[in-house]
C-alpha cells in the first residue's frame, strides 16, 4: 500500500511541473501550433508562417491562407507543446485511479452502511476496499485511455521575435 500511496505521489509531482520550465523549452519556428490572443479579446490558433519585427505571420489551418497581425495588437502568445503516448497514460493512470478509488469506494461505502448480513465490513472498510479495486480498475482504463488520446498543453513564451 505504501508503494501505491508513494507512486501516485511521484506521478503526480511529475505531472505539475513548472510552467517556467516548459516555457523556456518551448521554440517558435515555422509551422510551430500556436494561439495568439489579440486585442480586443479575440483569439487566433493556427501554424506559425514568420515573424518580423513588428509583424506575425499566421496560417490558417483550415483554409491555409496566411494573416498578418501586427505584434503591437497581441496580448498573448502560446505555444502548442504535444504530450507523448507515455505522458498520456501517466496522467490518465492518476486521473482514472483517483475518480475510480472515490466512486468505487463511495457505492461500496454506502452499500455497507445498510448491510445486515454476517459478511458486512462496515461503511470504513467498505470504503477502502471499493477504493482499491475502484483505483486499479479507473487507473488502467485511465491509463490506456491517456495512452491512445495524450492531447496537448499550450504554453506562454515571449513576445520577441
Amino acid at each position: 500500500m505504501r508503494r501505491l500511496i508513494l507512486g501516485i505521489a511521484i506521478v503526480a509531482l511529475w505531472a505539475t511541473v513548472p510552467s517556467d520550465l516548459a516555457a523556456q523549452e518551448a521554440r517558435l519556428s515555422p509551422g510551430t501550433e500556436i494561439r495568439l490572443s489579440v486585442f480586443p479579446s479575440r483569439d487566433i490558433r493556427g501554424a506559425l508562417a514568420g515573424w518580423d519585427a513588428d509583424t506575425l505571420r499566421l496560417q490558417d489551418p483550415s483554409s491555409g491562407s496566411v494573416q498578418a497581425i501586427p505584434t503591437l495588437g497581441i496580448e498573448r502568445l502560446r505555444v502548442s507543446q504535444p504530450r507523448t503516448r507515455g505522458q498520456g497514460a501517466l496522467r490518465g493512470l492518476l486521473v482514472g485511479s483517483i475518480v475510480g478509488a472515490l466512486s468505487l469506494g463511495t457505492v461500496v461505502a454506502i452499500g455497507e452502511s445498510s448491510c445486515s448480513g454476517w459478511f458486512c465490513f462496515g461503511p470504513g472498510a467498505g470504503f477502502l476496499i471499493g477504493a482499491v479495486v475502484g483505483g486499479a480498475g479507473g487507473g488502467g482504463v485511465g491509463a490506456a485511455v491517456g495512452a491512445v488520446s495524450p492531447g496537448e498543453r499550450w504554453e506562454e513564451v515571449a513576445l520577441q521575435p
